[in-house]
């Protein structure tokens, strides 16, 4: 068996941020990281790099939204997707800035489905809204966007930038803040005290297209993109399990077994705990008894990733002391 692991959310080149990864001590994480053989690659994105690793190709983006809406239990045809993140446009003395509006909203489900609902009908064949999650809002575009889009994690916090032949684009953007603005979602969260958004922001668009995964026997996951491209190449997906090793007792031991992991909301530092515990600590351990023959961890930022892959034999290489986490994780 051979055990994949995807961590995302790490500060990897972050010097001031992996200061606190040196006071901590997570012996099955610092093992695999210490005899595996480690490379650094750049990535784009997670959505980038998922998508690729099962074999789909870019189109005019990175095609994130239709298998994410898939992995939600949705069905998107042969239309194109994007997502439709909802977020808080601010207006500066020069510039406008987008900040996502998801965490500190907190729409209610109720809300959403009104909003999706009011927002769709307005708009009729050009923009169709699904929303299976209050946080994750998905559009149906009649009219894909001109260029390319950023995911919002790359666009948050910095100028809105207006590309040129896109008029029309950020008209339907402009729309859709206005829409929003009146709605009496929002006039009732406003006279409530309550956090407004103002617009959603679009990205990732695409068709669904072919996905594979050679050798992949089963997907752990609760991200939308990881379970909609296993459920694309027919690969099986599960939740992650509470208990790795009551999982890997009763797991099948030929193939590949990916666990894709969620984003960590603040602190990075106190998620690998909790990944030593349920991952990082029983695999290394399984891996030592020869219960499994490999693991392959991905560790991820916001642009570069870091891969170690293990074997059993690696860890006689008793030579390479582990370090503390601060030193792998530095450029």
């Amino acid at each position: 068996m051979h055990c994949r692991l995807l961590i995302p959310g790490l500060p990897l080149g972050n010097r001031e941020s992996l200061a606190d990864f040196a006071r901590r001590r997570l012996p099955g994480l610092e093992l695999l990281l210490a005899r595996g053989r480690r490379t650094r690659v750049a990535i784009e994105s997670r959505e980038q790099w998922l998508l690729e690793t099962f074999a789909v190709q870019k189109q005019q983006d990175w095609p994130s939204a239709p298998f994410a809406l898939l992995g939600e239990g949705g069905a998107p045809g042969d239309a194109y997707w994007m997502h439709a993140d909802p977020v808080y446009f601010s207006a500066g003395r020069d510039h406008v800035q987008v900040a996502d509006a998801g965490p500190f909203v907190q729409l209610t489900a109720d809300e959403a489905a009104q909003l999706a609902q009011d927002l769709s009908a307005h708009f009729g064949e050009a923009l169709h809204l699904e929303v299976p999650h209050p946080q994750r809002w998905y559009a149906r575009i009649a009219s894909p966007p001109p260029g390319s889009t950023l995911a919002l994690a790359q666009a948050a916090g910095r100028p809105m930038q207006t590309e040129a032949g896109s008029i029309q684009w950020h008209a339907l953007m402009s729309e859709i803040q206005m829409v929003l603005h009146e709605h009496p979602v929002n006039v009732s969260r406003e006279a409530r005290g309550e956090p407004l958004f103002n617009g959603l922001w679009l990205w990732g668009g695409g068709r669904l297209s072919p996905a594979r995964a050679s050798g992949l026997r089963e997907m752990l996951t609760a991200n939308p993109l990881a379970a909609g491209l296993a459920r694309a190449a027919g690969v099986p997906c599960s939740a992650l399990p509470e208990d790795t090793l009551r999982w890997l007792a009763r797991s099948s031991n030929n193939g590949v077994h990916f666990a894709v992991l969620d984003e960590p909301d603040a602190n990075a530092s106190g998620l690998l705990e909790g990944v030593e515990r349920r991952w990082t600590a029983p695999l290394s351990s399984a891996l030592r008894a020869g219960r499994i023959g490999m693991v392959t961890l991905h560790l991820q930022s916001r642009d570069a990733m870091i891969q170690a892959e293990t074997t059993g034999l690696d860890l006689r290489r008793v030579w390479r002391l582990r370090r503390t986490l601060d030193r792998y994780l530095a450029p």
